[in-house]
């Protein structure tokens, strides 16, 4: 019914290969830079509000 191939999820977590976390890192580093610039964007937008109704 359901049959999910686990060995290539298992390649990336695999401690024996030396690049297996790298792509598990860009990853996290993407997630962790574009969640930063939406809060860098959101704040210039509050700020540019803000100042426009003063």
């Amino acid at each position: 019914m359901f049959d999910y191939n686990y060995t290539t999820f298992k390649r990336y977590m695999d401690p024996a290969a030396n690049s297996a976390w790298l792509p598990v890192a860009k990853v996290g580093l993407g997630f962790i830079l574009a969640g930063l610039l939406i809060l860098l964007l959101k704040e210039l937008l509050i700020a540019i509000i803000a100042a426009g109704t003063a």
